[in-house]
């Protein structure tokens, strides 16, 4: 019996960890990210497992235990062939929850290293940055560095989006598939706002959005901002 326990901690216990784990990116894929999550606990944390766990907290919007995976994978595996996207996945859970200062200073030191694989991404990341700051002519700094020194890379398609927001902020109340709904919600804000719509075209049907203001500073905006929310708007700010 003894014998027998030791053949399993030994030989079958290895390979059911092995087993289980060998799915882990499979089930990101498919966008499963609570299973995944779930199986990772019974796997050993190797850098995949804490990379792919990292990015399905991102996913949840759980920002903090995403960042404890992503330190995990720097600090254990520093020539982990998903090194650099660590990085850039922990500098992305500080934007993503909005903690722009801190996501600033590790986009910042990843744009130093000119070697960096993913330059074009850190390139867009602080565009975005910059545009919610407000610091409109960094903005368009980073902006022209994509274009002009990654033209095919795919955050390209990006750029685009950034540059038709404008330079100034805006605060959207509303998308809607059927223009009568957004005409309407435009008519009961005019009384009271600078109120416009804007048409953007999605593969299916054309989305009317409803956007209030063009601010050029970000204190004035966040106090209409706020004055729409209290009157019961879904109200969000952009860019």
């Amino acid at each position: 019996m003894k014998r027998t326990l030791i053949f399993f901690i030994f030989f079958i216990l290895p390979f059911y960890v092995f087993a289980s784990c060998k799915d882990i990116e499979k089930k990101y894929l498919f966008g499963d990210y609570e299973g995944l999550l779930k199986k990772s606990f019974r796997c050993k944390e190797e850098d995949k497992v804490l990379y792919f766990s990292g990015l399905s907290y991102l996913k949840l919007a759980k920002y903090r235990q995403a960042r404890s995976c992503f330190r995990k994978l720097i600090s254990y595996y520093p020539h982990s062939k998903l090194i650099e996207e660590g990085w850039l996945r922990l500098a992305d859970s500080y934007f993503l929850e909005g903690n722009l200062s801190r996501a600033k200073v590790i986009y910042k030191k990843l744009e130093r290293n000119t070697s960096f694989n993913f330059l074009p991404t850190v390139y867009l990341r602080l565009a975005q940055v910059c545009a919610k700051e407000g610091k409109w002519q960094d903005k368009r700094r980073y902006l022209k560095k994509i274009k002009e020194r990654f033209p095919l890379c795919v955050e390209t398609k990006y750029v685009s989006v950034l540059e038709n927001y404008g330079d100034y902020f805006t605060i959207q109340v509303g998308a809607f598939n059927k223009k009568k709904n957004a005409l309407s919600l435009k008519k009961e804000l005019s009384k009271r706002y600078p109120v416009y719509i804007i048409e953007e075209e999605t593969l299916e049907y054309i989305l009317y959005k409803v956007r209030v203001g063009k601010f050029k500073g970000r204190n004035k905006t966040k106090r209409v901002y706020r004055k729409l929310i209290k009157e019961g708007y879904s109200a969000r700010i952009y860019p």
